[in-house]
Formats: C-alpha cells, sequence, structure tokens
C-alpha cells in the first residue's frame, strides 16, 4: 500500500519525457528547431537511422528497445534485404549495372544462355534440342540442315501441329464411346 502510493506520487511529481531544455535555451523555438532536425533527418539520412525507422515499423518497437541496440548494422542490412528480396524476388537477380541475370537455376544450360544475354551476344537455342527432336521440329518446318533458314511457319505452329497429331493419336487408342440411351 506504501509502495503504491509512493509510485503515484513520484509519477505525478516528474513529466513523462524531457522538456528539451537544452532546445529551448539555444534557439527560444523548441518547434522550429525540431522541425528542422526532422527535416534533416528526413532529407539526409544516415544509414543507421535508416535502417532504425524500417526496424521499428516491421516490428512495431520503439527504436531504443533492447533487440535493435544489440543488432549490428550489418544484421540489419542483411535482414532488410532478406525482407526486399522476399516482396520482390526479382531484385535477388539484379546486378550492380541494373540488368537482371539469372544465375544458379540448376540448369547449366539455362545459366549459360542467361550469361549470354547478360553479355549482350546472341544465344542459339537449337542447343537445347536432341539430334531426334531437331529433326522433327526441321521435319514440320519442311527443312533439312543444321541451321533452318526462316520460313513462313513459327515455332509455335510447329508446337501447335505437333499438338493435335499427339491428341489425334491418342483419340484414336481410346475406345469408342457408347451412346447411352434411356427408357428404350
Amino acid at each position: 500500500m506504501l509502495y503504491t502510493r509512493c509510485i503515484r506520487r513520484l509519477s505525478r511529481s516528474r513529466t513523462p519525457f524531457s522538456t528539451g531544455e537544452e532546445v529551448v535555451a539555444k534557439t527560444g523555438k523548441p518547434l522550429e528547431e525540431a522541425r528542422r532536425e526532422a527535416r534533416h533527418h528526413h532529407k539526409s539520412p544516415s544509414i543507421e537511422k535508416l535502417l532504425e525507422r524500417w526496424w521499428s515499423k516491421k516490428y512495431s518497437l520503439p527504436p531504443n528497445h533492447e533487440l535493435l541496440l544489440a543488432s549490428t548494422v550489418h544484421d540489419l542490412l542483411v535482414e532488410f534485404f532478406e525482407d526486399k528480396f522476399e516482396a520482390d524476388p526479382l531484385e535477388a537477380h539484379r546486378r550492380e549495372d541494373g540488368k537482371i541475370v539469372f544465375t544458379d537455376t540448376g540448369d547449366d544450360l539455362v545459366d549459360t544462355w542467361e550469361q549470354q544475354i547478360a553479355d549482350g551476344n546472341d544465344v542459339n537455342l537449337w542447343e537445347a534440342f536432341t539430334p531426334e527432336s531437331r529433326a522433327l521440329v526441321l521435319r514440320h518446318l519442311g527443312k533439312s540442315g543444321d541451321s533452318p533458314a526462316p520460313v513462313a511457319r513459327t515455332f509455335k505452329d510447329v508446337v501447335e501441329t505437333e499438338d493435335r497429331r499427339m491428341k489425334r493419336l491418342i483419340a484414336e487408342q481410346m475406345p469408342p464411346k457408347v451412346p447411352l440411351t434411356f427408357g428404350e
């Protein structure tokens, strides 16, 4: 009981935060001084201030929280970029020059093509075809040889033609549909 009374008296006897008397004594205008300082922080923030704001918003904790104060700038930067890459996965593949290059896709051929594209070179898509699949595509294009010349039919046409042919073969192997009649 006595403890509660003492705490109540103490809490009423002091302000919840400092009045900024040093700022008032320096300029005489605490509102303008605070606005000027906030404007400066907004226009040219330090990396620490940016990370402090980001962390406080992310965790809804004050910037003087012990978890933030115990973190290093490097740890905060790593966490920041992990969040950024999770929100926009393409950013993880962006190089310093601004180009997006996929590497370590798990397919050596795709990695090679991505590097060739990033270097500004043309890609030979025929590398992906086996000799049998290349022959099939060339047959549908009506050509023969290793490097097909441009023709009126597109690769999309070849794929659609092959798709129709496969569907026709599957339909031929299916048993005929028996018409169902009721009540006869």
